[in-house]
C-alpha cells in the first residue's frame, strides 16, 4: 500500500467549517475574525452605555420624580395662563384691583342681560378682590 500524503489545510477552531485565514495570528477564518471583532466592540459599547445610563439615572433620579414633574408642569401652566401683557412694576395690588373692578363695572350691563351673567360677574369681582387683598 502506498500512503498518499495530502496536506490538509487547518480548519478554523471557532466555527469548524472554514479554512484558517493565511497569516492570521488568531488561527481563525476571516468571517470568524470579523464576528469576534464586532462582538468585542459591541461588548465594550454595551458596557459604556450601561455605565452612562447608570450615571445619568443616579444624577437625575430625584429630579425626575413623577410627582415633582407633574407639580412643576402645573405650576408653569398656571403662571403662563396668569401672565399679564404688561407686568406691574411696583404698583399697589389694591390699585390694580380697583382699576379692574372699575373696568368690570363699565361692562356690567352686558353681564346682567344673561341669566347667569350677574353670578359670573360677582365671581370675577370677588376673585379680583381676593387677589388684591391677599391671604389673611
Amino acid at each position: 500500500m502506498v500512503a498518499i500524503e495530502q496536506e490538509l489545510s487547518p480548519v478554523c477552531p471557532s466555527c469548524g467549517r472554514r479554512d484558517v485565514e493565511p497569516g492570521a495570528s488568531s488561527g481563525w477564518c476571516a468571517e470568524c475574525i470579523v464576528e469576534r471583532t464586532a462582538a468585542r466592540y459591541t461588548e465594550a459599547d454595551r458596557e459604556r452605555v450601561q455605565h452612562s445610563f447608570k450615571s445619568w439615572h443616579e444624577r437625575t433620579a430625584t429630579r425626575l420624580d413623577a410627582d415633582a414633574a407633574t407639580l412643576r408642569q402645573q405650576r408653569h401652566r398656571l403662571r403662563e395662563r396668569c401672565r399679564p401683557k404688561r407686568p406691574a412694576t411696583s404698583e399697589d395690588p389694591l390699585e390694580i384691583a380697583a382699576e379692574a373692578l372699575r373696568a368690570l363695572n363699565y361692562i356690567r350691563p352686558s353681564f346682567l342681560k344673561s341669566p347667569t351673567g350677574s353670578q359670573r360677574f360677582e365671581v370675577v369681582s370677588e376673585a379680583l378682590r381676593r387677589l388684591s387683598w391677599g391671604p389673611d
